[in-house]
Protein backbone atom coordinates (compact mmCIF):
# COMPACT_ATOMS: atom_id res chain seq x y z
CA UNK A 1 0.00 0.00 0.00
CA UNK A 2 0.85 3.71 -1.36
CA UNK A 3 1.82 5.45 2.28
CA UNK A 4 0.85 8.87 0.24
CA UNK A 5 -2.74 7.44 0.54
CA UNK A 6 -3.12 9.08 3.84
CA UNK A 7 -2.16 12.65 2.72
CA UNK A 8 -5.00 15.25 2.50
CA UNK A 9 -8.51 14.84 2.86
CA UNK A 10 -10.77 13.00 0.24
CA UNK A 11 -14.18 13.55 0.06
CA UNK A 12 -16.49 11.14 -1.94
CA UNK A 13 -20.09 11.06 -3.08
CA UNK A 14 -21.16 8.11 -4.90
CA UNK A 15 -24.84 6.85 -5.85
CA UNK A 16 -25.51 3.17 -5.97
CA UNK A 17 -28.64 1.59 -7.91
CA UNK A 18 -28.95 -1.67 -8.96
CA UNK A 19 -30.23 -2.69 -12.11
CA UNK A 20 -33.00 -5.58 -11.54
CA UNK A 21 -36.46 -4.94 -11.35
CA UNK A 22 -37.36 -3.05 -8.58
CA UNK A 23 -39.79 -5.61 -6.44
CA UNK A 24 -43.11 -3.74 -4.96
CA UNK A 25 -42.90 -2.92 -1.36
CA UNK A 26 -45.82 -4.38 -0.45
CA UNK A 27 -43.82 -7.49 -0.53
CA UNK A 28 -42.00 -6.50 3.13
CA UNK A 29 -43.14 -6.50 6.12
CA UNK A 30 -43.44 -9.77 7.59
CA UNK A 31 -41.27 -11.07 9.90
CA UNK A 32 -37.88 -13.24 8.59
CA UNK A 33 -34.66 -14.51 10.16
CA UNK A 34 -32.29 -12.09 8.53
CA UNK A 35 -31.08 -14.44 6.05
CA UNK A 36 -30.40 -11.62 3.57
CA UNK A 37 -33.45 -11.92 1.31
CA UNK A 38 -33.58 -8.72 0.71
CA UNK A 39 -36.00 -8.51 -2.18
CA UNK A 40 -38.48 -5.81 0.20
CA UNK A 41 -35.50 -3.40 -0.17
CA UNK A 42 -35.72 -2.63 -3.37
CA UNK A 43 -36.21 1.16 -4.11
CA UNK A 44 -34.89 2.05 -0.64
CA UNK A 45 -32.36 4.49 0.19
CA UNK A 46 -29.30 3.91 2.62
CA UNK A 47 -26.75 6.80 3.48
CA UNK A 48 -23.07 6.16 4.59
CA UNK A 49 -20.75 8.12 6.84
CA UNK A 50 -17.60 6.27 6.60
CA UNK A 51 -13.68 7.05 6.48
CA UNK A 52 -12.31 7.93 2.92
CA UNK A 53 -11.01 5.53 0.46
CA UNK A 54 -7.38 6.77 0.79
CA UNK A 55 -7.23 4.07 3.40
CA UNK A 56 -7.18 0.96 1.45
CA UNK A 57 -9.22 -0.83 4.35
CA UNK A 58 -11.86 1.91 4.43
CA UNK A 59 -11.82 1.79 -0.05
CA UNK A 60 -12.79 -2.06 0.42
CA UNK A 61 -15.13 -1.98 2.96
CA UNK A 62 -17.44 0.90 1.26
CA UNK A 63 -16.96 -1.34 -2.12
CA UNK A 64 -18.19 -4.50 -0.56
CA UNK A 65 -20.93 -2.96 1.15
CA UNK A 66 -22.25 -1.12 -2.17
CA UNK A 67 -22.24 -4.65 -3.92
CA UNK A 68 -24.40 -5.66 -1.25
CA UNK A 69 -27.29 -2.82 -1.45
CA UNK A 70 -26.26 -2.87 -5.39
CA UNK A 71 -27.51 -6.46 -5.67
CA UNK A 72 -30.64 -5.76 -3.21
CA UNK A 73 -31.47 -2.66 -5.67
CA UNK A 74 -30.55 -0.30 -2.78
CA UNK A 75 -29.51 3.20 -3.67
CA UNK A 76 -26.62 4.07 -1.75
CA UNK A 77 -24.92 7.44 -1.05
CA UNK A 78 -21.46 7.65 0.75
CA UNK A 79 -20.04 10.39 1.98
CA UNK A 80 -16.86 10.11 3.37
CA UNK A 81 -13.46 11.72 5.51
CA UNK A 82 -9.72 11.22 6.27
CA UNK A 83 -11.16 10.11 10.34
CA UNK A 84 -12.10 13.62 10.66
CA UNK A 85 -15.23 14.10 12.91
CA UNK A 86 -16.06 17.35 12.47
CA UNK A 87 -16.61 16.84 8.49
CA UNK A 88 -18.59 13.35 9.70
CA UNK A 89 -20.60 15.14 11.47
CA UNK A 90 -21.48 17.16 8.45
CA UNK A 91 -21.81 14.60 6.18
CA UNK A 92 -24.48 13.15 8.87
CA UNK A 93 -26.36 16.12 8.43
CA UNK A 94 -26.34 16.26 4.41
CA UNK A 95 -27.04 12.43 4.49
CA UNK A 96 -30.34 13.09 6.92
CA UNK A 97 -31.14 15.48 4.90
CA UNK A 98 -31.64 13.17 2.16
CA UNK A 99 -34.14 10.94 4.14
CA UNK A 100 -32.70 7.68 4.12
CA UNK A 101 -34.49 4.86 5.38
CA UNK A 102 -31.25 3.59 6.83
CA UNK A 103 -27.96 5.87 7.96
CA UNK A 104 -25.15 3.73 8.61
CA UNK A 105 -22.28 5.59 10.41
CA UNK A 106 -18.49 4.32 11.05
CA UNK A 107 -17.40 7.51 14.16
CA UNK A 108 -14.21 8.39 13.66
CA UNK A 109 -14.82 10.19 17.38
CA UNK A 110 -17.37 8.59 19.68
CA UNK A 111 -17.74 11.61 21.49
CA UNK A 112 -17.71 14.48 19.02
CA UNK A 113 -20.15 12.41 17.47
CA UNK A 114 -23.16 12.52 19.90
CA UNK A 115 -24.51 15.85 18.77
CA UNK A 116 -24.76 14.73 15.49
CA UNK A 117 -26.43 11.02 16.05
CA UNK A 118 -28.63 12.85 18.43
CA UNK A 119 -29.66 15.38 15.67
CA UNK A 120 -30.08 12.28 12.86
CA UNK A 121 -32.37 10.52 15.64
CA UNK A 122 -34.75 13.84 16.42
CA UNK A 123 -35.36 13.64 12.47
CA UNK A 124 -36.84 9.78 12.74
CA UNK A 125 -33.85 8.38 11.05
CA UNK A 126 -33.24 4.73 11.67
CA UNK A 127 -29.00 4.77 12.53
CA UNK A 128 -26.77 1.73 12.12
CA UNK A 129 -23.21 1.92 13.81
CA UNK A 130 -20.74 0.12 12.34
CA UNK A 131 -16.88 -0.74 13.40
CA UNK A 132 -16.25 0.51 16.56
CA UNK A 133 -18.63 1.51 20.02
CA UNK A 134 -20.06 4.77 20.00
CA UNK A 135 -21.07 6.16 23.63
CA UNK A 136 -24.03 5.01 26.05
CA UNK A 137 -25.77 8.28 25.98
CA UNK A 138 -26.67 7.56 22.19
CA UNK A 139 -27.50 4.01 22.60
CA UNK A 140 -30.83 4.60 22.78
CA UNK A 141 -30.96 6.71 19.32
CA UNK A 142 -29.52 3.49 17.45
CA UNK A 143 -31.47 1.24 15.49
CA UNK A 144 -28.39 -1.67 15.32
CA UNK A 145 -24.61 -1.74 16.13
CA UNK A 146 -22.61 -4.23 13.87
CA UNK A 147 -18.97 -3.66 15.44
CA UNK A 148 -15.97 -5.46 14.80
CA UNK A 149 -14.48 -7.55 17.89
CA UNK A 150 -11.59 -5.05 18.91
CA UNK A 151 -11.01 -6.17 22.20
CA UNK A 152 -10.36 -9.56 20.91
CA UNK A 153 -7.74 -7.99 17.90
CA UNK A 154 -6.56 -6.17 20.58
CA UNK A 155 -6.01 -9.54 23.13
CA UNK A 156 -4.57 -11.58 20.00
CA UNK A 157 -1.76 -8.75 19.48
CA UNK A 158 -1.22 -9.24 22.98
CA UNK A 159 -0.97 -13.01 22.82
CA UNK A 160 1.25 -13.06 20.01
CA UNK A 161 3.78 -10.43 21.14
CA UNK A 162 4.43 -12.61 24.23
CA UNK A 163 4.19 -15.49 22.58
CA UNK A 164 7.22 -14.08 20.02
CA UNK A 165 9.07 -12.77 22.42
CA UNK A 166 9.17 -15.83 24.70
CA UNK A 167 10.15 -17.75 21.93
CA UNK A 168 13.01 -15.21 20.99
CA UNK A 169 14.11 -15.98 24.70
CA UNK A 170 13.81 -13.11 26.22
CA UNK A 171 12.98 -12.84 29.70
CA UNK A 172 12.00 -9.40 29.95
CA UNK A 173 11.97 -6.58 26.97
CA UNK A 174 10.26 -3.24 26.22
CA UNK A 175 7.06 -3.12 24.29
CA UNK A 176 6.09 -0.03 22.12
CA UNK A 177 2.40 0.69 20.27
CA UNK A 178 2.40 2.28 17.20
CA UNK A 179 -1.51 3.16 17.31
CA UNK A 180 -4.30 4.40 15.10
CA UNK A 181 -6.09 7.33 15.11
CA UNK A 182 -6.03 8.20 19.39
CA UNK A 183 -9.44 9.38 18.96
CA UNK A 184 -10.85 6.84 17.18
CA UNK A 185 -13.71 4.48 19.54
CA UNK A 186 -11.60 1.79 17.36
CA UNK A 187 -8.34 2.07 18.32
CA UNK A 188 -9.08 2.52 21.83
CA UNK A 189 -11.21 -0.69 22.63
CA UNK A 190 -8.61 -2.56 20.86
CA UNK A 191 -6.08 -0.64 22.95
CA UNK A 192 -8.08 -1.97 25.90
CA UNK A 193 -7.94 -5.35 24.78
CA UNK A 194 -4.09 -5.16 24.09
CA UNK A 195 -3.03 -3.47 27.85
CA UNK A 196 -5.50 -5.88 29.76
CA UNK A 197 -3.78 -8.85 28.28
CA UNK A 198 -0.30 -7.73 28.39
CA UNK A 199 -1.35 -7.76 31.96
CA UNK A 200 -0.59 -11.20 31.84
CA UNK A 201 3.09 -10.62 31.01
CA UNK A 202 4.15 -7.57 33.57
CA UNK A 203 7.47 -8.97 32.69
CA UNK A 204 7.35 -6.94 29.41
CA UNK A 205 6.69 -3.32 29.79
CA UNK A 206 4.38 -1.23 27.58
CA UNK A 207 6.91 1.71 27.17
CA UNK A 208 5.38 4.48 24.99
CA UNK A 209 2.47 4.66 23.13
CA UNK A 210 2.51 6.65 20.12
CA UNK A 211 -0.61 7.87 17.46
CA UNK A 212 0.82 7.09 14.01
CA UNK A 213 -2.79 7.85 12.58
CA UNK A 214 -2.86 4.58 10.36
CA UNK A 215 0.20 6.40 8.54
CA UNK A 216 2.47 3.48 7.36
CA UNK A 217 5.15 6.49 6.51
CA UNK A 218 4.10 8.31 10.11
CA UNK A 219 4.81 4.59 11.68
CA UNK A 220 7.89 4.13 10.41
CA UNK A 221 9.71 7.37 11.47
CA UNK A 222 7.67 7.08 15.12
CA UNK A 223 9.75 3.44 15.27
CA UNK A 224 12.83 5.00 13.88
CA UNK A 225 12.66 7.58 16.55
CA UNK A 226 11.63 5.25 19.53
CA UNK A 227 14.29 2.37 18.29
CA UNK A 228 17.23 4.94 18.90
CA UNK A 229 15.82 6.70 22.10
CA UNK A 230 15.59 3.21 23.45
CA UNK A 231 18.93 2.60 22.01
CA UNK A 232 20.67 2.80 25.89
CA UNK A 233 17.29 2.02 27.89
CA UNK A 234 17.42 -1.37 26.92
CA UNK A 235 16.72 -1.73 23.74
CA UNK A 236 13.00 -2.18 22.08
CA UNK A 237 12.32 -5.87 21.93
CA UNK A 238 8.23 -6.24 20.72
CA UNK A 239 6.40 -3.44 18.80
CA UNK A 240 2.37 -3.63 18.24
CA UNK A 241 1.21 -1.35 15.46
CA UNK A 242 -2.44 -2.09 14.76
CA UNK A 243 -2.30 -2.65 10.90
CA UNK A 244 -0.35 -4.77 9.35
CA UNK A 245 0.03 -1.54 6.39
CA UNK A 246 1.78 -0.19 9.71
CA UNK A 247 3.87 -2.97 10.75
CA UNK A 248 5.60 -2.85 7.53
CA UNK A 249 6.47 0.82 8.44
CA UNK A 250 7.94 -0.39 11.82
CA UNK A 251 9.88 -3.26 9.85
CA UNK A 252 11.50 -1.36 7.63
CA UNK A 253 12.62 1.33 10.52
CA UNK A 254 13.79 -1.64 12.18
CA UNK A 255 16.13 -2.95 9.06
CA UNK A 256 17.01 0.22 8.66
CA UNK A 257 18.45 0.70 12.13
CA UNK A 258 20.23 -2.30 11.44
CA UNK A 259 18.54 -4.61 14.03
CA UNK A 260 17.24 -8.32 13.11
CA UNK A 261 13.75 -9.43 12.95
CA UNK A 262 11.89 -12.49 14.36
CA UNK A 263 11.81 -14.71 17.07
CA UNK A 264 14.42 -16.91 15.13
CA UNK A 265 16.99 -14.33 15.31
CA UNK A 266 19.72 -13.36 17.62
CA UNK A 267 18.18 -10.12 19.07
CA UNK A 268 15.13 -9.89 17.00
CA UNK A 269 12.44 -7.83 17.52
CA UNK A 270 9.06 -8.85 17.58
CA UNK A 271 6.75 -7.01 15.16
CA UNK A 272 2.99 -7.45 15.43
CA UNK A 273 -0.45 -5.95 14.02
CA UNK A 274 -4.01 -6.95 14.51
CA UNK A 275 -6.08 -5.33 11.50
CA UNK A 276 -4.72 -7.74 8.68
CA UNK A 277 -3.85 -6.35 4.80
CA UNK A 278 -2.33 -7.27 2.09
CA UNK A 279 1.03 -6.68 3.23
CA UNK A 280 0.74 -9.02 6.19
CA UNK A 281 0.92 -12.65 4.51
CA UNK A 282 4.31 -12.36 3.14
CA UNK A 283 5.50 -10.69 6.45
CA UNK A 284 4.09 -13.16 8.08
CA UNK A 285 5.29 -16.25 6.16
CA UNK A 286 8.91 -14.49 6.29
CA UNK A 287 8.79 -14.25 10.05
CA UNK A 288 9.29 -10.42 9.61
CA UNK A 289 5.79 -10.39 10.94
CA UNK A 290 5.31 -12.48 13.92
CA UNK A 291 1.47 -12.35 14.27
CA UNK A 292 -1.95 -10.06 13.19
CA UNK A 293 -5.87 -10.57 13.12
CA UNK A 294 -8.39 -10.89 10.88
CA UNK A 295 -10.37 -7.55 10.86
CA UNK A 296 -11.20 -7.69 7.46
CA UNK A 297 -13.25 -5.44 5.69
CA UNK A 298 -14.97 -7.46 3.25
CA UNK A 299 -16.49 -9.43 6.10
CA UNK A 300 -17.24 -6.54 8.40
CA UNK A 301 -19.53 -4.64 5.42
CA UNK A 302 -21.43 -7.88 4.55
CA UNK A 303 -22.19 -8.28 8.40
CA UNK A 304 -23.05 -4.07 8.40
CA UNK A 305 -25.18 -4.85 4.78
CA UNK A 306 -27.04 -8.05 6.53
CA UNK A 307 -28.44 -6.05 9.16
CA UNK A 308 -29.31 -3.22 7.20
CA UNK A 309 -31.36 -5.12 4.69
CA UNK A 310 -32.97 -7.23 7.44
CA UNK A 311 -34.04 -3.18 8.82
CA UNK A 312 -35.22 -2.43 5.30
CA UNK A 313 -37.25 -5.39 5.08
CA UNK A 314 -38.82 -5.51 8.03
CA UNK A 315 -36.75 -8.65 9.62
CA UNK A 316 -35.98 -9.83 12.62
CA UNK A 317 -32.38 -8.71 13.65
CA UNK A 318 -29.73 -8.43 16.68
CA UNK A 319 -29.41 -5.01 17.92
CA UNK A 320 -26.31 -5.78 18.96
CA UNK A 321 -23.75 -7.97 16.86
CA UNK A 322 -19.98 -8.63 16.94
CA UNK A 323 -18.09 -9.34 13.66
CA UNK A 324 -16.26 -13.01 14.90
CA UNK A 325 -12.48 -12.27 14.71
CA UNK A 326 -9.70 -14.96 14.01
CA UNK A 327 -6.24 -14.60 15.32
CA UNK A 328 -3.63 -14.94 12.44
CA UNK A 329 0.29 -16.38 12.93
CA UNK A 330 2.56 -17.97 10.64
CA UNK A 331 0.79 -21.55 11.06
CA UNK A 332 -2.52 -20.50 9.76
CA UNK A 333 -1.79 -17.58 7.14
CA UNK A 334 -3.00 -19.30 4.12
CA UNK A 335 -6.61 -19.64 5.64
CA UNK A 336 -6.59 -15.98 6.15
CA UNK A 337 -4.79 -14.25 3.17
CA UNK A 338 -7.71 -14.09 0.64
CA UNK A 339 -10.27 -11.76 3.20
CA UNK A 340 -6.91 -10.17 3.91
CA UNK A 341 -5.44 -8.95 0.83
CA UNK A 342 -7.72 -5.56 -0.45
Amino acid sequence: MDGNQFTGLKRIVRLTTATALAVSLAACGGQGNGSGNASGASAKSVGVQMCAESNAWCAAWIKAFEAEMSAAGVKTTVLTSNFNQAEDNQHISQLVAKKPDVLVMGAADGNAAIPAIERAAAAGVKLVNVVGPLPEVVQKDLTANVRSDNPSLGKFAAQNLVAGLKQAGYAAGNVVVLQGTQSSPTVQETLDGFRKEMANSPEYKIVSFQDAQWDPQKTQQLAAQLLAEYNAKGGIQGIYANADYMAAGAIRAVKQAGKPLGASAKDGVIVVASNCSAEGPALLRSGELYGTGTSAPSTEAKAAAKVVLSILNGQQFEKNSFVKEEKITRSNVDEFADVCTF
